[in-house]
């Protein structure tokens, strides 16, 4: 009888836990927590083209013809600022550190959850292409 009880309770425990960690998906970075997923995810204020317009090519990048995409991890608070970013993905040749200035220089939207504004972190493509 006594196993049976211990059983049940850790097993209601472990489903608790699951079921907690599937609803709070989090980050942190630097003692701060940001939510991975949220209701209403964060945007840029004049969307992805906002973004893109603050990009400047780097001249290395051009005069070597280097084309691709930087992917970055912006963490926004709830006031919709970039407190920091960090590149997943990058290309080099000065692209990357350019496309965390652009991403760092726009203002967001901030994400909510059940309509509270929330730390988030998002990941944001950009795009460098040659004309």
């Amino acid at each position: 009888m006594k196993t049976f009880f211990y059983s049940s309770l850790f097993l209601c425990l472990l489903f608790s836990a699951i079921l907690l960690a599937q609803d709070k998906k989090q980050s942190s970075t630097k003692d701060t927590i940001y939510f991975v997923k949220v209701e209403e995810m964060p945007e840029p204020i004049g969307g992805i083209a906002e973004i893109q317009s603050k990009v400047i090519y780097p001249p290395e990048a051009k005069n070597k013809g280097i084309q691709g995409k930087v992917y970055v991890i912006a963490y926004i608070n709830e006031k919709g600022i970039v407190d920091s970013t960090k590149i997943i993905k990058g290309i080099g040749y000065g692209c990357d550190e350019a496309a965390k200035n652009a991403i760092k220089q726009t203002k967001f939207i901030p994400g909510k959850q059940r309509g509270k504004p929330m730390k988030v972190q998002v990941a944001i493509p950009i795009m460098f292409k040659l004309d």
